[in-house]
């Protein structure tokens, strides 16, 4: 798996975009047929579709930065459990529009080659600021990926708007030369491995799961040579 992970990984430089991505989560056990695609891939379309649900500030999402934005699917618990390689199952719960019940995945193209993580922090913030629910973003700048979940919650005096709370965010993926560390943390977070280590329950305990997953990830690992 993590061998099919690093070739994924590598597919970034000779594929296009939406097909690397798109082959990525798969591979990671993510996918569905909720999908919508935009007229055009650019940021004036995806502003122009989800104006709907709130306003964001242009210069700290780098409007002017984003070369193409895909929304690659949504993923709902019915994905989850009807997965024909695993036996999960989810516990009956009332519907509640408070809780988590999907993620939607986006994969954004920036046209500078090096970005750093407060700059990729800003642009996942003001992209879920237009969301329904959770935002999960793939990024790809240069040779480099990174991959950016947030985490949110019901706000105190108006539950219809959630309050955006702490990122969760792995950057500098070297698609040319996967770094075992960043290997491991995809496989980490590949649905089997995650529900083999949390056994969540729910869609809520699956975002956790997915929160937990990402925050253990210790960039110090990536300082060791990859032959220790």
């Amino acid at each position: 798996m993590k061998t099919r992970i690093e070739s994924s990984l590598k597919a970034f430089q000779r594929n296009t975009l939406l097909t690397s991505a798109q082959g990525l989560f798969n591979l990671l056990g993510y996918q569905s047929t909720r999908r919508m695609r935009l007229e055009s891939n650019n940021a004036e379309e995806f502003l122009k579709h989800f104006a709907q649900f709130g306003d964001i500030n242009s210069n700290k999402a780098e409007i002017q930065d984003w070369d193409s934005v895909n929304l690659l699917f949504q993923l709902t618990k019915s994905e989850i459990v009807n997965n024909d390689q695993l036996e999960i199952n989810f516990e009956d719960q009332p519907l509640d529009e408070t809780l988590i019940q999907s993620y939607l995945f986006f994969v954004l193209e920036l046209k500078g080659p090096t970005y750093n993580r407060t700059q990729l922090t800003a642009i996942t913030r003001e992209i879920n600021k237009l969301t329904p629910m959770p935002a999960i973003v793939l990024f790809k700048y240069g040779i480099y990926l990174a991959l950016a979940v947030i985490d949110r919650r019901p706000g105190k005096r108006d539950v219809s708007r959630d309050v955006l709370e702490k990122i969760a965010l792995i950057e500098d993926i070297d698609s040319t030369s996967p770094h075992r560390a960043h290997i491991q943390i995809l496989f980490d977070l590949s649905l089997s491995q995650l529900y083999y280590t949390y056994q969540f329950r729910t869609f809520l305990q699956f975002h956790l799961a997915w929160q937990e997953t990402l925050y253990s990830f210790n960039p110090s690992e990536l300082n060791r040579t990859q032959s220790t």
